[in-house]
């Protein structure tokens, strides 16, 4: 099967869709790899190094697209490339912003392609094998930078996130207890702040308490209690995400007024629509604004930040999937693999997500069962 990975487009977005170590691996199962021009730059691969693991390099778009049975990507298509998307054409991608966008919906239906989005593929036990490294990267990266931006010359308190001897840490709320709120109160507890973690789900709090810290405080998410909490907070952490869905606004805009001047916001669920009233997404380069003097920071691809690291964890995550793919075809595998199935979007030109085809107006499809 022929590959193709791209040159990522979105301004922040550093990560690329394989590793050259894997596009060795699928040269040798007798595959062909394209890479576009520095696609894996900003990652810290260069493209002798995927010239070495036998994947060509081309040096326009439309050539990467045009060449692809089987399309790789991070980021989720823009309106430009649609120009370059052939008919019949397979797409995997984390497609967060992709659902939302009418227009790209409807060519690519038009076009008959398949688009796999990394976020939704879920394997029987209820795990989202890609999503997972994806947010233990960021619930990790949250308590950093929460500590950064506490810091005087970053506009926040001018707190020590751990305190010292007679003089108490920073106040950390955390409202998810997902894996992304997992690993956010494992970074902030490792840096000595006093974490209080909101989630309906009892289990998960109970798991949080019994794998990390006994001194960590949980809480249901009753509207008294986020209120409170929310006021007192040094750093607030929003990390509430619900499948195919937009999370609950957890966070009034009053609540942010209540919090202390120079508090930082943390809004990790931005990609989904965030959990916090005064969410709006941010950038690398212009990462900050404020809210009645509290400082928010909502980046919507923070792991592209440790990008060579998060590259590496992407790939490992998808690259037994490709690979099937590209061995079996797609309809094998889709039967192969019912975790690979759940991902699709659009099968061959129709939509298979409900959710999806009651945005954009257009029918719900199905993928066909395999035969016996």
């Amino acid at each position: 099967m022929d590959i193709s990975i791209f040159n990522e487009q979105y301004p922040d977005e550093r990560r690329v869709g394989l590793t050259p170590a894997a596009v060795q691996r699928l040269v040798e199962a007798g595959h062909y790899v394209y890479i576009e021009k520095d696609a894996g730059l900003r990652s810290g691969f260069l493209d002798d190094q995927y010239i070495k693991a036998g994947g060509e390099i081309v040096y326009a778009r439309e050539e990467a697209f045009g060449r692809a049975d089987l399309a790789l990507g991070v980021s989720p298509l823009n309106e430009s490339d649609l120009r370059f998307v052939h008919p019949g054409q397979t797409i995997m991608c984390f497609t967060f912003q992709a659902a939302t966008r009418v227009k790209i919906v409807h060519e690519l239906c038009e076009k008959d392609t398949t688009v796999i989005g990394y976020e939704a593929i879920e394997t029987d036990d209820g795990r989202l094998p890609i999503m997972e490294p994806m947010s233990e990267i960021a619930g990790t990266m949250a308590g950093g930078l929460a500590a950064r931006l506490l810091e005087s010359d970053s506009g926040g308190r001018g707190i020590l996130m751990g305190g010292l001897p007679g003089i108490p840490p920073a106040n950390v709320v955390i409202l998810g207890a997902g894996n992304v709120g997992f690993n956010a109160a494992r970074s902030a507890r490792r840096l000595g702040a006093q974490v209080m973690v909101i989630d309906a789900n009892i289990d998960r709090l109970r798991y949080i308490r019994r794998t990390l810290d006994r001194s960590i405080i949980t809480s249901i998410p009753y509207t008294h209690t986020i209120e409170r909490a929310v006021r007192f907070a040094d750093v607030l952490i929003g990390c509430i995400q619900v499948r195919g869905e937009k999370p609950p606004v957890l966070v009034t805009k009053d609540m942010i007024s209540t919090m202390k001047r120079g508090a930082v916001v943390i809004d990790v669920s931005v990609a989904q629509g965030g959990c916090i009233a005064t969410t709006r997404p941010t950038t690398f380069a212009d990462p900050t604004y404020e809210i009645d003097g509290v400082i928010h920071c909502n980046i919507p691809v923070l792991p592209a930040n440790v990008s060579r690291t998060a590259s590496f964890a992407l790939t490992n995550a998808i690259i037994d999937r490709v690979e099937m793919i590209a061995s079996l075809g797609l309809d094998e595998a889709l039967a192969a693999d019912r975790s690979l199935g759940r991902g699709v979007y659009i099968y061959r030109g129709g939509i298979v997500k409900k959710a999806l085809a009651e945005a954009v107006g257009r029918p719900v499809a199905e993928i066909p069962k395999a035969k016996e």
